[in-house]
């Protein structure tokens, strides 16, 4: 950008594809056409949980008490961890707009087209061509919103979206009720946090449908950038810092973290006034690896992702391991911990699941989790990943087999393999030793990247070593001034 007018341009850009406003039910469109498709006898009303999920925005798997984070501190979500089942590998997409994208379809991001956030960014002088993404989800995939509202659910989305620009998009795509106009603030014009007004809108969509069975999602906007909270929240995290000499998370994370504890206590406590905590499913996710520093690597570490290996942006396991909790009482056991790799794209097929009756054969990418959330067990499969972009790392796609994790470079083709359980850092490439094992798992890759149609980069004939770090407006095509982006991405209080 030329300055801080084009980085106005890009945030407006940004917020647009993040906030449709209010609206009313949709119209028939892409869920009546979902519905024309088919799908199995429904359960009774009365038999059918009601399904909420808290989703976390850039939270990541270290930053909670629950998985070894000695600073932040989340009454709500520790209660849920012990009330409920936490995985220590569930895994995401890099960035949000294609994890969401998994969460609405659960299928591979890379059939939606979306395979970087929206709207995206380029560098125009790096080694490759990387492809645009798509900047909406295809009215040809149904939604998770559709597909539950189709089996009787009264349906919400309460935060963030991401996956489309227009204003009414998650109304016309399944959400009886949306309120996504949160942008990038975490504190609404009038002085209210951001956090605080999702969770009260989450808890009267709770109050008012407590009679029948209902899909809420609740997607606050912490600990996304820019960094801001109020003194108040800051300065115990400044003196837990000092109690246990730790260096990080900075103190306004942290402040951001705890709003995600109170979103998870305000629609828990609406849960147990409306007398459904016993039927409701509660998960509480983020929707990606956590973010080490601020946005385009401009320094500025505000947490980290130790023992995990890289950040948001990037196919390490910090970019993709993310916390998911998930409890239910009576239903799930108390208390639980499970290693077993499962995917963002697994939650639609175990909401439909339990809603009653299958989706047709062939809707899924993902699989069910409900006998694995009701104690039992499942085999692993593979798990696949694509990040064609540049980011906080180069462009990549990943596979996750068991124990092993291939790590394909899509700028020269070059290859790393992990033993993900003995060495959960990846600081022991094992490629150059295990070369049948990665020309199997690369096969299997490019078989899959295939079956989904995976957009690839190509060979820049206009690479300039001395500007490919440069980013550019994807938009207008300008250079992204750094110097005010840094400004707007950095830390900050307010009263």
């Amino acid at each position: 950008m030329a300055g801080a007018g084009m980085l106005l341009a890009l945030v407006a850009m940004l917020s647009a594809a993040t906030s449709p406003p209010a609206a009313t039910a949709p119209t028939a469109g892409p869920a009546a056409a979902a519905a024309a498709r088919g799908h199995s006898t429904e359960r009774p009303k009365a038999s059918r949980p009601n399904v909420v999920l808290v989703l976390a925005d850039d939270l990541g798997w270290a930053d909670l008490p629950a998985y070894g984070n000695p600073v932040t501190r989340t009454p709500n979500i520790d209660a849920l961890a012990r009330a409920g089942m936490r995985f220590t590998r569930f895994y995401a997409q890099p960035v949000c707009s294609p994890s969401r994208a998994e969460l609405q379809s659960g299928r591979h991001a890379a059939r939606t087209g979306i395979t970087d956030f929206i709207p995206g960014h380029q560098r125009p002088w790096e080694k490759v061509v990387t492809p645009r993404t798509a900047l909406v989800f295809p009215d040809a995939i149904p939604t998770i919103g559709e597909r539950l509202r189709e089996r009787g659910y009264a349906t919400a989305w309460f935060g963030k979206w991401h996956v489309g620009y227009a204003p009414d998009h998650a109304t016309r795509r399944g959400y009886g009720e949306a309120w996504t106009d949160v942008a990038f603030a975490h504190v609404q014009k009038d002085g209210t946090p951001t956090a605080e007004a999702v969770a009260t809108r989450a808890a009267d969509f709770i109050r008012r449908h407590r009679a029948e069975p209902f899909f809420l999602v609740v997607s606050p906007t912490e600990p996304h950038v820019p960094l801001r909270a109020r003194a108040a929240e800051i300065r115990p995290y400044e003196q837990r810092l000092r109690d246990t000499g730790a260096t990080l998370p900075d103190p306004i994370y942290a402040a951001l973290v705890a709003h995600l504890d109170t979103v998870l206590g305000t629609v828990t406590a609406a849960l147990d006034d409306a007398g459904v905590r016993d039927r409701t499913l509660v998960i509480f996710a983020s929707d990606n690896g956590g973010l080490e520093t601020l946005d385009l690597g401009l320094g500025d570490r505000v947490t980290t992702n130790a023992p995990l290996r890289g950040e948001k942006g990037t196919v390490y396991e910090g970019g993709l391991r993310a916390p998911l909790i998930a409890a239910w009482p009576g239903r799930i056991p108390a208390g639980a911990v499970r290693d077993l790799p499962i995917g963002m794209l697994d939650l639609a097929p175990t909401f439909v699941a339990l809603a009653g009756g299958d989706a047709p054969r062939g809707a899924f990418d993902g699989r069910s989790l409900v006998r694995v959330l009701e104690g039992g067990t499942d085999r692993a499969r593979p798990l696949y990943f694509h990040y064609p972009h540049y980011h906080h790392g180069r462009p990549a796609s990943a596979m996750v087999d068991g124990r092993w994790k291939l790590i394909e470079f899509l700028d020269d083709r070059s290859v790393e393999l992990y033993d993900v359980v003995a060495d959960i850092g990846e600081a022991r490439n094992l490629a150059p030793r295990e070369r049948a094992r990665v020309r199997a798992m690369q096969a299997r890759l490019n078989a899959w990247r295939a079956d989904v149609h995976a957009a690839l980069p190509t060979p820049n004939p206009g690479y300039d070593p001395t500007r490919a770090a440069a980013f550019e407006d994807p938009k207008t095509h300008q250079p992204i001034d750094l110097t005010d982006l840094r400004r707007f991405l950095g830390r900050g209080e307010y009263e």
